[in-house]
């Protein structure tokens, strides 16, 4: 059994089977997907450039966000106290996701990481009234989406500076589909 999180544009599947992170490839003379294991944790997303970002086992039952580049390098995008998870890559090498950050009482607080000298903790903040905040997915325009946490869940799009000019994303005034 496994969980596959994402594709890229080249048809690079990447997710979870086993408690391990993988790459599920295609065999032809088996005609059947394999699956080549990245280590122990999760693969979640991954870019064109064959960039895989997800997370691994860390202390006593946290995690750490951690990078995977086809050349076999990369790492830990970093640990903050009570541990990391990203979420997802652009093409540009941008990573989001999420650090719990605190020391008695850790909370979830949206990230974005660069990559350029280790993790660079930028607060993307949360909407107004809430307590915890996830970075979901990042575009190669840097546009950031995710969830506020309040009194519910609440979608967001984060300012990528950090500067607190989130946008609560709540209301549908045209469908523009119809």
């Amino acid at each position: 059994a496994g969980i596959a999180y994402s594709v890229n544009n080249n048809g690079q599947i990447i997710g979870v089977k086993s408690s391990s992170a993988v790459i599920y490839t295609y065999d032809e003379s088996l005609q059947q997907y394999q699956t080549i294991s990245l280590g122990s944790g999760g693969a979640t997303a991954n870019n064109d450039n064959g960039q895989i970002v997800g997370w691994e086992p860390y202390g006593w039952g946290g995690s750490r966000a951690k990078l995977w580049n086809p050349d076999g390098s990369g790492g830990y995008t970093g640990t903050l106290l009570g541990g990391t998870m990203a979420n997802s890559i652009n093409n540009h090498g941008q990573i989001v996701g999420y650090a719990n950050v605190g020391l008695s009482s850790p909370t979830p607080r949206a990230y974005l990481f660069a990559g350029a000298g280790g993790m660079q903790d930028i607060n993307l903040g949360m909407l107004s009234g809430c307590t915890q905040s996830w970075a979901n997915s990042i575009n190669d325009n840097g546009q950031i989406v995710g969830t506020s946490y309040g009194a519910g869940k609440l979608a967001t799009l984060f300012d990528p500076t950090g500067g607190g000019n989130n946008i609560y994303l709540k209301t549908v005034l045209v469908n523009p589909l119809s």
